[in-house]
């Protein structure tokens, strides 16, 4: 069975990464080629759900929003604590699996949540290590309604602030975004996905090449 090429998308809580997928997915799929959505904070919510359904009433996979701010601080802590025993791999190993064990392994296996690269092999690290294209996406905001000045989305917790910029900085490409009327959302993101696409052809190395000719 073929492998994969790996695809990460970064960036802040709220700066249009499963947007980005969205319209990723369509550009690629015009193109013949299959990419599928994986990630590391859903292998969370599957290794916890047993146990925050009998607790707690609350379905990890499948809450809705209010019911997912109720168990953040938990999920936070045990992914942090699994982390932090195995130096970052343990949220990687099981990403790993279910993407090997995939009966319908895609061309693209696409990782939307990258949010370390703390350790020596951590997820943007791991991407990269194996030829994979790590995407940084940086949503940009007026200051106010009247302002022409656009500035990066802030993070929006601690956990973010701290490790936001390691990723940013380790990025292959960063996607810039800027905030516009809704009318205008899918224009925008479309260009910078096929401007994306151009670059990843270019400078994504053999597989990519490969994939996109």
């Amino acid at each position: 069975m073929k492998d994969s090429a790996l695809l990460g998308l970064a960036g802040v809580a709220g700066c249009g990464k499963d947007t980005f997928f969205t319209h990723l997915k369509q550009a690629l799929e015009k193109r013949s080629i299959t990419i599928k959505r994986y990630s590391f904070g859903d292998e969370l919510k599957y290794e916890v759900n047993k146990w925050t359904t009998n607790e707690y009433g609350i379905d990890a996979v499948n809450c809705d929003r209010i019911d997912k701010e109720k168990i953040r601080p938990f999920l936070i802590a045990h992914g942090v604590i699994k982390r932090n025993k195995t130096e970052g791999q343990y949220w990687i190993n099981k990403t790993k699996e279910r993407i090997k064990n995939d009966t319908e392994r895609p061309d693209v296996a696409c990782i939307t949540d990258v949010r370390y690269n703390q350790y020596k092999n951590d997820e943007a690290s791991w991407i990269k290590n194996n030829e994979g294209i790590v995407v940084y996406i940086q949503r940009l905001v007026k200051t106010d309604e009247a302002a022409e000045l656009r500035i990066p989305l802030e993070a929006k917790n601690t956990e973010e602030l701290k490790n936001d910029p390691l990723v940013k900085d380790s990025a292959n490409f960063i996607a810039s975004i800027k905030d516009v009327h809704e009318s205008l959302i899918e224009k925008t993101v479309t260009e910078e996905v096929e401007t994306f696409l151009e670059w990843l052809k270019e400078n994504g190395g053999e597989q990519w090449k490969k994939l996109l000719m």
